[in-house]
């Protein structure tokens, strides 16, 4: 998704709607794509409040078996957060004045919303990968270190085990698409979350015996010991738990429950044991 498209349309809605304080696209990562912000809005604290607002969303509307969420809203007495899903992976967030035409304000962000898929669908690129200049750059451990930070900033909101539940659902749900359509045994799911964890270099190498796992060089675990937590209860250990379970669910048709079981702390950086 190119930011510099989008932003003319977020500064339309800004200008012309006068009740919407602040608008952003987020993606399902937290990322902020493209946002129009007053000064005293920050955005990290907007891509926080709203991959939280989003995530819980889509696991209520799932739980309660909704479908796919089209749009959220909160209430409260200084104003509205409004989030509307654009594409897949990324949602517009509003945030609007206590006296705003409610109804006004949703009809528009609908029709940016629409604008936005256009953009989208006009500008797709191999892959169908929604990316914009600065994720392009992005490595694995730029990633997880902003995960590690969303992930404080969403405790504030929703607290520990709020934060620790919103992602292990997130990983469940990128667990499911990595492995849908793929039928098998329990040692097939294994065989795709430790290719998947080595591809995208969140570890060295992937260990397999039977039911337990030994993870070597560990991006996750190395940045949380950087910042002196354990591995293993933090809400980013849980994402990757969460992945593992919802890989193994899609493939066997069995839901587990991934432990952790030890982590080893050396200079060539962190092992981890799990039990998949």
């Amino acid at each position: 998704m190119n930011a510099d498209l989008l932003m003319p349309i977020l500064q339309a809605l800004h200008s012309t709607t006068p009740e919407i304080e602040a608008v952003a696209v987020i993606s399902a990562s937290g990322l902020v794509l493209c946002s129009v912000l007053p000064d005293h809005v920050d955005e990290d604290m907007v891509a926080a409040m709203g991959s939280a607002l989003v995530s819980s969303g889509i696991r209520t509307a799932d739980e309660f078996r909704l479908g796919d969420y089209g749009e959220m809203f909160l209430k409260g007495e200084q104003g509205y957060v409004i989030a509307v899903q654009t594409v897949e992976g990324a949602s517009l967030l509003l945030m609007a004045e206590p006296d705003a035409d409610i109804d006004a304000v949703l009809a528009a962000a609908h029709q940016v919303s629409g604008q936005i898929r256009e953009q989208v669908n006009a500008n797709m690129v191999k892959g169908s990968e929604m990316t914009t200049k600065k994720e392009c750059a992005v490595t694995t451990r730029d990633l997880v270190v902003l995960l590690a930070d969303l992930a404080e900033q969403i405790e504030v909101l929703i607290g520990k085990r709020g934060t620790i539940s919103v992602f292990r659902y997130a990983g469940r749900q990128l667990g499911k698409r990595l492995g849908a359509g793929q039928q098998g045994d329990p040692e097939q799911a294994r065989a795709i979350v430790a290719d998947f964890f080595k591809a995208k270099e969140f570890m060295s190498g992937v260990t397999l015996d039977g039911k337990n796992a030994e993870l070597h060089g560990c991006q996750i675990g190395l940045e949380l010991h950087e910042r002196g937590i354990d591995a293993g209860t933090h809400a980013l250990c849980n994402f990757g738990f969460g992945l593992i379970d919802g890989v193994t669910e899609s493939v066997t048709g069995n839901r587990i429950i991934t432990l952790h079981v030890a982590s080893e702390y050396h200079e060539a950086g962190v092992t981890c044991h799990e039990t998949w």
